[in-house]
């Protein structure tokens, strides 16, 4: 909406429809569990009217591209020239005896596997990757944040470890970049564990298809999209 009200002007009428208020910044939501601050939110309403937009809070239920309308769920129609529509993905929780992040989980829950490992009730904590479709960035900022925080606790007793059915470090980005990230892990002291399928976490251990199994207190693990 903002790119386009930049380079169209004031050639076009836009309009957001959105079931929610507010636009939340999701990438920021690793830094909570280390801070007191929320990440940042912004007022749809405000945002769009700001850009000479305007908000309708609701959703889109049908769209009839002969007439050019979509129908929302309170009943009302909007009529169209252009329309694009933004599906995103539903998230799942699917490694059972986990806490995950962004799907049944909360930076709530991340403290309290600090607060574990400050205590002395948690020392071996797995962050799992799980098989499909996923975005495994927020993981790797939270193992290396964790890291960071415990040091300057002065916590030493720990074992972090990252699991990951990915051939290497955010292969997607690359070859440079997964090298470089293996060697940030490998200088936090943290483990990597590459193509591996994350199952469960049973019995002090997470285990992996195929049998094996990673040591395991916590696991803190991402949701599939």
């Amino acid at each position: 909406m903002l790119a386009l009200r930049h380079l169209a002007g004031d050639l076009v009428e836009v309009e957001l429809v959105s079931p929610a208020s507010d636009f939340h910044y999701r990438p920021l939501q690793t830094v909570e569990p280390f801070e007191d601050d929320s990440a940042p939110r912004y007022s749809l309403s405000e945002l769009t009217m700001s850009r000479g937009a305007r908000h309708r809070i609701g959703s889109v239920t049908v769209v009839d591209p002969k007439s050019s309308t979509v129908w929302l769920t309170s009943g009302d129609s909007i009529d169209y020239d252009s329309l694009l529509i933004a599906l995103g993905a539903k998230s799942q929780a699917v490694v059972p005896g986990a806490l995950t992040f962004w799907s049944g989980g909360s930076p709530v829950h991340v403290r309290g596997v600090l607060d574990d490992l400050a205590a002395g009730l948690a020392r071996r904590v797995v962050f799992a990757v799980p098989q499909g479709v996923t975005w495994p960035l927020p993981l790797y900022e939270l193992v290396l944040q964790t890291a960071t925080h415990l040091e300057k606790a002065g916590i030493r007793e720990r074992s972090l470890t990252l699991v990951t059915p990915e051939r290497a470090a955010l292969e997607v980005f690359g070859s440079r970049a997964s090298a470089n990230i293996e060697e940030l892990l490998l200088s936090r002291g943290i483990a990597l564990v590459t193509e591996a399928l994350p199952k469960s976490l049973v019995q002090g251990a997470l285990t992996l298809e195929g049998g094996d199994s990673v040591p395991a207190d916590r696991v803190v693990a991402l949701p599939r999209l």
